[in-house]
């Protein structure tokens, strides 16, 4: 990481995953797509999803404390990943802030994004695969110390 933030200067990392996923939105959905912002802010929502459900389960394989997350409907759930994909939308829409991100990366050289591009790339397949491999892992615990 600190590799990674040489080439890029000190970074708002929150932003600069946003920037990330705001120009993969760009590049996979083509320029007449214009929810970017809003396609971007989903990705971040699924992402920090995947890092909380990991870290319970980590919490849980290292602790034994299993934290058990509230039984809400599918319209709860919905519903609070709406409000953080809508608190990321104002947060980046207030005042042209996605602008400015957009603004201040935009020049990136292409030695650095091509480290960023790896960088997001890692992290948000990491993400993925840390809870499948974390989850399958606890499962294979549960199932040795449970004959």
């Amino acid at each position: 990481m600190i590799i990674f933030a040489r080439h890029v200067g000190m970074i708002n990392v929150y932003e600069y995953l946003f920037y990330k996923l705001y120009q993969w939105s760009r590049k996979v959905n083509g320029e007449s797509f214009f929810y970017h912002k809003a396609h971007a802010c989903m990705m971040m929502a699924v992402v920090l999803a995947l890092n909380i459900l990991t870290l319970s389960i980590i919490i849980n394989l290292i602790t034994g404390i299993k934290i058990k997350l509230p039984e809400l409907s599918k319209l709860g759930w919905a519903s609070i990943a709406l409000v953080y994909i809508g608190l990321n939308y104002v947060y980046f829409s207030y005042g042209g802030r996605y602008l400015k991100v957009l603004s201040q990366y935009r020049n990136e050289d292409v030695g650095s994004a091509r480290i960023g591009n790896i960088m997001i790339t890692i992290y948000v397949i990491g993400s993925f695969t840390l809870l499948i491999v974390c989850g399958f892992l606890g499962v294979y615990i549960k199932s040795r110390s449970h004959p």
